[in-house]
């Protein structure tokens, strides 16, 4: 009877399968992975005896990534720069320290030491869970010529974040995450997708300017949320 009963569970993850074969890859794996998490936890919570099946992921082929080179880079600053001083900030601190999105919403002034020239990540804010950095620990990243007097103008009293709204209140995913509106113009930044190798501890973040001359003529780059190695 129990046999049948896991014969049963497998037909069904296959008619699973199935229903889902019109969707992307990565999507179906996202299901099945959570269906997996599931039966895992019902037996760890004896609600069941036994997994009843194996879960396969289907094959999901790897994107290929595109990033933005030096001189592209340095537009992106320059007209963060003229957007603003948090604008700039961001853009700095996602493309020359390498920061995640969520990491960036959690650094506070005690990680800051501007004496030292370095940043103690320790942190991740995701949808108002702190949580700790991609990897589970900590690192520590050095601050560049142009970061570290970005972020001494940039000291305030408001919170301890280091980046936060005028009333002192933390910023969200959507306010960073998004866009950062300013008069003249509209940047949009988004995880990047660096490729390559280089000794510079720097990763690129996207940007797709909306209505701003200088931007029109970057290639698009496709929003990709994996981050691995430093930019070329």
């Amino acid at each position: 009877m129990k046999s049948g009963w896991m014969r049963s569970q497998r037909t069904n993850v296959q008619k699973l399968k199935r229903r889902l074969r019109n969707r992307a890859p990565k999507t179906v794996n996202n299901v099945l992975t959570v269906l997996s998490v599931l039966l895992k936890k019902a037996v760890e919570w004896d609600a069941i005896e036994r997994v009843p099946c194996v879960i396969r992921l289907v094959r999901a082929p790897k994107p290929s990534m595109g990033f933005y080179d030096f001189d592209e880079y340095e537009q992106l600053l320059e007209t963060a720069k003229e957007l603003g001083p948090t604008a700039h900030l961001e853009a700095l601190l996602g493309g020359e320290a390498g920061l995640r999105c969520g990491e960036m919403i959690g650094l506070e002034w005690g990680d800051v030491d501007l004496v030292k020239r370095q940043m103690c990540i320790q942190r991740s804010e995701w949808r108002g869970h702190v949580t700790v950095p991609n990897g589970g620990r900590l690192r520590y990243v050095p601050m560049t010529a142009r970061l570290a007097p970005v972020l001494r103008e940039h000291r305030h009293l408001r919170s301890p974040r280091v980046l936060c709204l005028e009333n002192g209140s933390p910023v969200t995913q959507d306010v960073v995450g998004k866009c950062v509106a300013r008069p003249g113009g509209k940047l949009v930044f988004q995880p990047a997708a660096p490729t390559g190798s280089d000794t510079r501890s720097a990763r690129t973040w996207r940007c797709v300017a909306r209505r701003h001359e200088r931007f029109r003529s970057l290639p698009d780059i496709r929003t990709s949320r994996r981050r691995s190695g430093t930019c070329t």
